[in-house]
């Protein structure tokens, strides 16, 4: 269909773009690809939007991006990549924590992400960003 060559072709322009370091105009096309529907290429918009965010420092919108994808996807190739994504994630915020609680939470969601497990929603992720910007 038209509307999948549409998002096709702007996923593998960002993917050029970022392959370039061109983060900030492969995330503006990103942004345009609409990903209200489900799918493998929603997908994998969705983790090209949190491959960027990762380079760019935005570790939240990594985790989130990819928690979303982990949850709603149906292929496990795609969830395998999420969670390795989400896993490197939690690897900068461990690196960036000076607390030692929090960064053994964020270790162990680490942990659980690069063995194929999604690790719990909660208090790891909502201190995460106000965490480790504090640390910088």
């Amino acid at each position: 269909n038209e509307g999948g060559l549409r998002k096709l072709t702007m996923l593998k322009l960002a993917e050029r773009y970022r392959d370039d370091r061109r983060l900030k105009d492969a995330g503006s096309i990103l942004q345009a690809v609409n990903t209200d529907e489900d799918g493998p290429l929603a997908d994998e918009v969705r983790l090209q939007r949190a491959d960027i965010a990762l380079r760019q420092g935005d570790t939240q919108a990594t985790i989130d991006q990819c928690r979303q994808v982990a949850v709603s996807t149906t292929v496990e190739s795609i969830r395998k990549r999420s969670l390795h994504l989400m896993g490197r994630a939690y690897e900068v915020i461990v690196r960036e924590t000076e607390d030692s609680v929090q960064r053994k939470q964020h270790y162990l969601a680490a942990v659980k992400c690069f063995a194929g497990m999604l690790p719990r929603a909660g208090r790891a992720d909502a201190v995460s960003t106000a965490s480790h910007r504090g640390a910088k």
